[in-house]
């Protein structure tokens, strides 16, 4: 019961940060807020995960690499996030960070050679047409007035 509860506290918390970065606006710089909020949960996963990995044999170097990689990831991905929101609203930029899986798809077809059914790429087609056409409606997309777009793009292409 209690990871039921791990889990849905976790899915409130996550489901309600566009809406708490945009009621903030203005008030702590993006990017600070960004930091803040890895930091605290970074710490007390660390605290927490760190010394048991130690402990069943992963060697110093393999943690500190994947430190190093949480920090450049979070750093680009969730730095954009949390500035991109400055330009678009919330619920337009949940949706576009929620496309992420489907980055995540594509890295998996080329690096390691997954597979994908016609029914995965058509879902996975049909996600991008929905994304760009709540961001963009029916029309050419105008770079100029898509910058908290595209940067939400690059978020959850980088998550």
């Amino acid at each position: 019961m209690k990871y039921y509860m791990a889990i849905l506290g976790t899915i409130i918390l996550f489901s309600t940060v566009e809406v708490a970065s945009k009621l903030i606006a203005g008030k702590v710089d993006p990017l600070f807020l960004a930091f803040l909020r890895y930091f605290i949960s970074g710490s007390i996963i660390m605290a927490l995960g760190l010394k048991e990995e130690l402990k069943r044999g992963v060697e110093w170097k393999e943690c500190l690499k994947l430190i190093l990689i949480g920090v450049a990831g979070i750093t680009i991905s969730i730095g954009l996030f949390h500035t991109s929101l400055q330009y678009i609203n919330a619920a337009e930029g949940a949706v576009i960070f929620s496309i992420n899986p489907i980055f995540s798809a594509f890295f998996a077809w080329i690096l390691l050679k997954e597979k994908f059914s016609k029914e995965s790429m058509a879902g996975m087609a049909i996600a991008m047409a929905g994304v760009y056409i709540l961001s963009f409606g029916f029309k050419k997309i105008d770079i100029r007035d898509s910058y908290g777009i595209i940067q939400m793009v690059i978020s959850a292409l980088m998550f």
